[in-house]
C-alpha cells in the first residue's frame, strides 16, 4: 500500500509540473488510530478511525498555493492540483517560496514496535482498565477517576 501511495504522490507531482507549475510536493497521510477510555472498568470511550489523504503545495512566478483531499480517486487528485494551482495566484510573490534541496536517504528510525499491532483490542481494553486499578491502588484516598485510557497509533 505505501508504494502505491507514493507513486500517486509522484504522478501528482508530475502532473502539476506539466500543468505549470513551477515547483510542487506532495505529503501522503495513510494513519491508523485506537483511542480506549475507560471508567468504573466500564468502556466510556472507543474510536478505532483510520486516514488517508493527499496534501499537496505548489509554487508557480514566485507565489504558493495548497489543497488537500482526503479522496485519493484520479478525478480528486486532478481537482486538487487545480485548487492548489488557483490558490497559488490568490498569494503574495515571495523569493522566498520554494522548496529545500532533496535529500538523499533520510534516516530509518525504529520507533514501532509490532507487539502493538498484534494485540487485540480488547486486550489493550485490559491496558487501559489496569491503569484505572493500579492508579486506584496507589493510595486508600483514591476513590474514583475521572477516566483511564490507552491509545495507539500507525501513521
Amino acid at each position: 500500500m505505501q508504494s502505491q501511495l507514493s507513486q500517486l504522490a509522484f504522478e501528482v507531482v508530475q502532473k502539476s509540473q506539466r500543468l505549470g507549475a513551477d515547483m510542487s510536493e506532495a505529503f501522503i497521510i495513510n494513519a491508523k488510530e485506537l483511542s480506549i477510555e475507560v471508567r468504573e472498568a466500564e468502556i466510556e470511550n472507543l474510536k478505532l478511525a483510520e486516514e488517508r489523504g493527499l496534501g499537496f503545495r505548489v509554487f508557480k512566478d514566485g507565489r504558493m498555493g495548497f489543497a488537500y483531499t482526503a479522496d485519493l480517486q484520479p478525478e480528486a487528485l486532478e481537482q486538487v492540483i487545480q485548487e492548489a494551482l488557483a490558490n497559488s495566484q490568490q498569494t503574495s510573490v515571495d523569493p522566498g517560496n520554494l522548496l529545500p534541496s532533496p535529500v538523499e536517504q533520510y534516516p530509518q528510525i525504529e520507533i514501532f514496535d509490532p507487539q502493538i499491532r498484534a494485540a487485540e483490542v480488547e486486550a489493550k481494553i485490559e491496558m487501559a482498565r489496569e491503569v484505572e486499578r493500579v492508579g486506584r491502588q496507589y493510595d486508600p484516598r483514591i476513590k474514583i477517576t475521572e477516566s483511564a485510557g490507552y491509545e495507539d497509533g500507525e501513521y
